[in-house]
């Protein structure tokens, strides 16, 4: 049996002839092999390198549907910032129906690099229903942190650099053509100068709320950021220093011994 889970995504629609040129300088991954059954899941950055918002990009016919965690208007004032003389046409879709990830379902929706393993995107008109079960939130949190992946407003915002979210692997392309904010992510990819990381973590005990310091050796180094019960145990991420983010690293969290584990 299949299973889906509706995220709190805003959907802007963009049309017009230079719509995946254009969007593909807007964005962290590589749109150019976007078609019905392969989406992207990527980045929309500031021009000092730092996420605006994580975009999920899905082809519906002559229009790109794109899902993104920011509140919608921001995100579409600071397209039409960058919208000079491209054949491009931007709306919010967000009342036409909702982007939902679905598991389990074969080779419905679309395949994106959501992290989560199996996941796809699919779009779902307003008045229909996925196939299969609906997962709720606490459902999918579990999935998502049992695999360390990290969610926009909770474990990232707009402070984060890719790096630092430890997502340039599956949301960032080192290939292909310029974007806006590419060359801070290049040059902090060359150097590895980021002074924090998102890492996952396992702990005994309740799950920490977000905020709650993260300890080394006595000393503040972090706080945790998402966390939940999976397969008895604590797990969740945590943004702490990069001292403090081997796999393996001893940390305290709520007075109690926790673990740098790995991805």
């Amino acid at each position: 049996m299949s299973r889906w889970f509706a995220p709190a995504l805003g959907i802007i629609e963009v049309r017009g002839r230079d719509r995946v040129t254009w969007l593909a300088g807007l964005i962290t991954s590589d749109l150019s092999k976007l078609g019905p059954s392969r989406g992207s899941y990527g980045l929309v950055l500031s021009k000092v390198g730092r996420i605006l918002t994580d975009a999920c990009v899905l082809v519906d016919g002559e229009r790109l549907l794109v899902g993104v965690s920011a509140p919608v208007a921001e995100l579409l004032a600071h397209l039409e910032h960058h919208l000079v003389m491209e054949d491009v046409d931007l709306a919010d879709a967000s009342g036409e129906g909702a982007m939902v990830f679905v598991l389990d379902a074969g080779d419905v929706g679309a395949e994106l690099m959501l992290g989560v393993e199996g996941a796809r995107a699919l779009w779902v008109p307003a008045g229909t229903t996925p196939p299969g079960d609906q997962l709720t939130g606490d459902q999918w949190e579990t999935l998502r942190l049992a695999a360390g992946v990290p969610a926009f407003g909770a474990d990232f915002d707009a402070k984060t650099y890719p790096q630092e979210a430890a997502l340039e692997a599956r949301a960032v392309s080192f290939e292909k053509g310029c974007y806006l904010g590419q060359e801070v992510v290049c040059r902090l990819q060359m150097r590895g100068q980021v002074h924090r990381l998102l890492v996952p973590f396992e702990a005994d005990g309740p799950p920490p709320a977000h905020g709650v310091e993260v300890l080394a050796a006595g000393a503040p180094v972090g706080t945790v950021t998402s966390a939940t019960i999976v397969d008895g145990k604590v797990r969740g991420l945590a943004m702490v220093k990069r001292a403090s983010a081997a796999p393996g690293a001893s940390l305290q969290i709520d007075g109690r011994a926790a673990r740098v584990v790995e991805r």
